[in-house]
């Protein structure tokens, strides 16, 4: 609990890696507008609440989430060897 409100507390200082983004199923899913309901849940600082890996990674995207932080998007070519 107390590393999660750290990182809330300073979201600009925080750099967030995805690597393989191509190769997430439904990554256009994932720009989709989440629910009003599931934005001010992932805004208040409720313990109790929990999210999908989906929605999650969905809120971080869209900046919903950790608004302030930096994300790098690792992708490769199609066909590119692994």
């Amino acid at each position: 609990d107390g590393v999660y409100a750290q990182i809330l507390a300073a979201s600009k200082r925080v750099l967030i890696i995805f690597d393989g983004f191509e190769e997430l199923r439904d990554y256009e899913m994932l720009l989709q507008t989440l629910e009003k309901d599931l934005v001010m849940s992932l805004q208040k600082d409720s313990k109790v609440q929990s999210f999908t890996i989906r929605q999650l990674f969905s809120a971080i995207l869209q900046r919903v989430l950790l608004p302030g932080c930096t994300l790098l998007l690792a992708t490769r070519p199609r066909g590119a060897a692994s």
